[in-house]
C-alpha cells in the first residue's frame, strides 16, 4: 500500500501499488487486468470477474469458479450444498467452511483486486470514498463451484531442473495421485483423500516438521 495516499480526509486511507497506473480507468477495465492477473498467478483455476455499476460507486466481484483442488470442507459442503459461498474478505482466515488452499487463493485474489484500489472510509463519521468496493465468492448463486482433476500424467513447473526434484501427477487404477519427491530415487505418492488432510491440517503438518527435522 501507498505510504501517502491521495485521498486521506480520514486519516485512515490507503492506496494500491498499481492504483496510481491505473487511476484515469474504469473499474470495467481494470476488471480485465485483474483477471489477466488472475489467469496468469492461476493457470488452473478459472475465475468469475465482474463489475456493477451503482449510485454510490462501483464494485468488483471476483469469484472462485474452479480449480484443481477442494474449496470446501467438510463443514462448508454441509453449509454450501449449493456450491456458492460469499465470502468475508476480512475474515478469510477465519472462514472454517474454506480449506486452507481455497483461502491462500482467495486471499491473493483478494490482494491482485486492491493493488488497483484506493480506499478512504471511516463508518464512525459515515465517509466512504473508494475507487470500487470488492467481493469474493466461491462459485455463485446460479453456477457452483467445480474441482476439475488433472487427467493423464502431467508435470509441474518447479524452480530445479533436477529429475529428483520433479513432481508429477499421474493416475492409479483410475485415480488421480501426485508424485512427490523426498531425496530418493522413488519419492512417494498419494491420492486426493490423503492430499486433502494434508490441507486441512498444514499449520500441524509445517510445526512438527519445525520441531522434528533432523
Amino acid at each position: 500500500m501507498n505510504a501517502q495516499p491521495q485521498h486521506n480526509y480520514t486519516g485512515q486511507g490507503w492506496e494500491g501499488g498499481k492504483y496510481q497506473e491505473v487511476k484515469s480507468l474504469t473499474t470495467k477495465d481494470i476488471a480485465k487486468l485483474i483477471r489477466q492477473e488472475l489467469k496468469e498467478q492461476f493457470p488452473d483455476c478459472k475465475f468469475s470477474v465482474t463489475t456493477d455499476y451503482f449510485s454510490g460507486g462501483s464494485s468488483i466481484t471476483v469469484a472462485l469458479m474452479q480449480a484443481p483442488f477442494e474449496a470446501f470442507t467438510e463443514e462448508g459442503k454441509k453449509k454450501n450444498k449449493d456450491g456458492y459461498h460469499q465470502v468475508n474478505e476480512y475474515y478469510i482466515e477465519e472462514d472454517s467452511y474454506l480449506t486452507e488452499q481455497a483461502k491462500k487463493t482467495l486471499q491473493k485474489a483478494q490482494q491482485v483486486m486492491q493493488q488497483y484500489n484506493y480506499s478512504d472510509c471511516d463508518g464512525m463519521i459515515d465517509y466512504f470514498n473508494v475507487n470500487y468496493y470488492t467481493h469474493l465468492e466461491v462459485g455463485k448463486w446460479d453456477k457452483p463451484f467445480t474441482i476439475k482433476h488433472r487427467t493423464g500424467k502431467e508435470k509441474v513447473t518447479m524452480s530445479t531442473t533436477d529429475n529428483k526434484n520433479e513432481v508429477t501427477y499421474d493416475k492409479y487404477k483410475d485415480h488421480p495421485i501426485i508424485n512427490l519427491p523426498d531425496g530418493s530415487k522413488r519419492g512417494f505418492s498419494f491420492g486426493v483423500r490423503k492430499a486433502r488432510a494434508i490441507l486441512e491440517h498444514y499449520e500441524e503438518i509445517k510445526k512438527f516438521v519445525e520441531l522434528y527435522d533432523e
